[in-house]
């Protein structure tokens, strides 16, 4: 005869959904996240070029440290780019500023 079950504890097929559902949801928010440093990150730019127009006076953007670049963004007191670079986000996504007048390329 089989003995009967107590009823404690998960079947495998149980614990294999919740572990799927998890890493769908995981998946999910990564996304969001890395879209909206790449937005900001371009906001705070065009936000301290102007600011750098506005005021007459340098002004610089500090770069989140997920950022792969070489250093913050400066503008002096004319708008103008102190160093062309590339920032490199983790999804593979780019934001060229170039030399001069400071423009944005994506």
């Amino acid at each position: 005869m089989d003995k009967p079950r107590s009823g404690k504890g998960f079947t495998l097929i149980e614990m294999m959904l919740v572990l799927l559902l998890l890493s769908v949801l995981g998946s999910g928010v990564a996304k969001p996240v890395q879209s909206f440093l790449y937005q900001e990150t371009q906001n705070g730019i065009i936000h301290a070029q102007t600011t750098a127009l506005f005021l007459r006076e340098p002004t610089r953007f500090r770069l989140d440290p997920r950022i792969e670049c070489f250093n913050d963004v400066s503008f002096n007191a004319k708008g103008n780019v102190n160093t062309a670079q590339t920032l490199v986000f983790d999804n593979g996504r780019e934001i060229v500023i170039g030399i001069g007048p400071g423009r944005i390329h994506e």
